[in-house]
């Protein structure tokens, strides 16, 4: 049986699913790199939102798609699946250099939201701000030759 997170006050349920025989979902590189080798693209905001849904109708989870390497357009375009609803989190795309660490920063953001039990598209919202504020003021020293790195205390963000 597969259970989820809520975000609710009792934040654990069963889905009613059995996992799948492969219970853990696919690595996201992978995913990426066999789609740009089998010739199709990736990226369109379409099959952004459709591998949201697939995800969540094969391992019965939540999941969040990001947008930022898709189509290079001033608003970024997250689409999350939730309860089988596929939800569209634009975003103002940054002019920032390509800093390591995002995804992690923002799954860290989402998941201590969680903990605190706002609902999870809240806390994706709000983990996807904060990111963005660790983006804007982000660290960068040219003496290094370029190096990057994102500031995770932003003094906007709560």
């Amino acid at each position: 049986e597969l259970w989820q997170h809520t975000g609710r006050a009792e934040p654990w349920q069963q889905t009613g699913r059995s996992a799948p025989k492969n219970s853990l979902p696919p690595r996201p590189g992978s995913v990426a790199r066999s789609q740009r080798q089998s010739g199709r693209a990736f990226g369109a905001a379409a099959q952004l939102a459709e591998a949201a849904a697939q995800l969540f109708e094969t391992y019965g989870a939540g999941f969040l798609v990001k947008g930022g390497h898709a189509e290079k357009l001033s608003t970024v375009v997250d689409y999350a699946c939730i309860d089988g609803n596929v939800f569209e989190i634009p975003h103002p795309r940054l002019e920032v250099p390509d800093v390591h660490g995002t995804g992690c920063t923002l799954s860290a953001a989402i998941t201590a939201r969680l903990t605190f039990g706002q609902p999870l598209l809240e806390a994706i919202a709000g983990g996807v701000s904060y990111l963005a504020e660790c983006l804007d003021t982000h660290f960068s020293w040219p003496q290094s030759g370029g190096s990057e790195s994102l500031n995770h205390f932003p003094k906007s963000v709560d």
